[in-house]
């Protein structure tokens, strides 16, 4: 359980981030000097989201999903 934290916890930090940053480029606080150098960042931030989004939904699946009943189910047959 502690690796489902974690996991969840990066989904958190990085979209937290993207939003930070993108809020500072639409308020101005923050100026593009190169476009290649901020298109290369783009593409590196929604990879990034979005395997931590990704892994965040399986996580999420799997502890209100079909899986942990399944190993709640197993667990106790195994008791009996």
């Amino acid at each position: 359980m502690p690796l489902s934290y974690v996991i969840l916890f990066a989904w958190i930090t990085t979209t937290a981030g993207t939003l930070w940053g993108l809020f500072e480029l639409a308020s101005g606080g923050m100026q593009i000097q190169d476009a290649s150098m901020a298109a290369t960042i783009f593409m590196l931030l929604g990879t990034l989201v979005g395997a931590t989004g990704t892994a965040a939904q399986q996580v999420i699946g799997y502890w209100f999903g079909s899986s942990k009943g399944s190993a709640d189910k197993t667990a106790a047959m195994v008791k009996e």
